[in-house]
């Protein structure tokens, strides 16, 4: 339900989420996205509640946002990315707290911030790749001009 009513105003949410007055220069009734969006949240957090408990929902919602922007820049790629990263570390969360029998909601956070150590140490590796990679070129280029001296 919550992916379709996202679904529905992606649109009005991206534009108000960036530029609040101009979505409302376009025509957007900010006011009505505002309350819905804030209807979502809601939603989502009152359907975790029972699962994750009342300090564990807010782990549970920054910690998938974060680890999606550790992987892309795309705003869009991002918001999906982070919508399979929760559920996926709902859904394994919530199997490995009942096949081992212990906590749900700490199960379901401790999956996800494993989740983010591993996209963490990723993003890591990619940008050390990227900037010897770099060198390397520079390396290359500098020897290239050497050579024509």
């Amino acid at each position: 339900m919550v992916a379709l009513m996202l679904f529905i105003w992606w649109k009005q949410l991206l534009f108000v989420t960036f530029d609040r007055d101009v979505a409302g220069a376009f025509g957007i009734s900010v006011g009505w996205v505002d309350v819905v969006f804030s209807l979502i949240l809601a939603a989502v957090v009152i359907a975790s509640l029972q699962v994750l408990g009342v300090t564990l929902i807010a782990a549970a919602l920054v910690i998938p946002a974060v680890t999606a922007r550790l992987l892309t820049d795309s705003f869009p790629r991002l918001f999906f990315l982070s919508m399979i990263i929760g559920s996926c570390s709902g859904f394994l969360g919530v199997y490995i707290s009942w096949f081992i029998n212990v906590s749900s909601g700490a199960t379901v956070v401790l999956t996800q911030a494993l989740i983010f150590i591993l996209a963490l140490a990723l993003a890591t590796s990619r940008q050390r790749w990227k900037s010897s990679r770099a060198q390397d070129i520079e390396r290359a280029s500098e020897l290239e001009r050497s050579a024509f001296e």
